[in-house]
C-alpha cells in the first residue's frame, strides 16, 4: 500500500529558503497588454453566460412542471379562484 501523507502536506521550509523574492520579482514585473482585461472579462463572462443559461432552463422546467401538478390538483379538489368559478 502505497504512503500518499507526503503528498498531502508540502515538506516543511527553513526560513533560509524562503527569503524575500517578492522584491525582486516585483522589479522584473512586466506591464499587463491593453488587451489583457479585455479577454479576461469576455472569459468570464462567457462562463458566466453559460451557468445562467443552464440554471434558467432547470428552473423554468421545474417552474411549468410545478403549474402543471397545480393546475391537476385544482381540477382534482375543485378549488380555484373566484374568477374562475364565474
Amino acid at each position: 500500500m502505497r504512503d500518499d501523507s507526503d503528498a498531502q502536506h508540502p515538506p516543511e521550509l527553513d526560513d533560509d529558503e524562503m527569503g524575500p523574492p517578492i522584491g525582486e520579482l516585483m522589479e522584473i514585473g512586466e506591464p499587463t497588454s491593453s488587451g489583457f482585461f479585455g479577454r479576461v472579462r469576455n472569459s468570464i463572462d462567457r462562463r458566466r453566460l453559460g451557468s445562467d443559461l443552464a440554471d434558467l432552463s432547470w428552473n423554468g422546467v421545474l417552474s411549468v412542471m410545478l403549474e402543471f401538478v397545480d393546475m391537476a390538483v385544482q381540477l382534482v379538489t375543485g378549488t380555484g379562484t373566484t374568477k374562475m368559478r364565474r
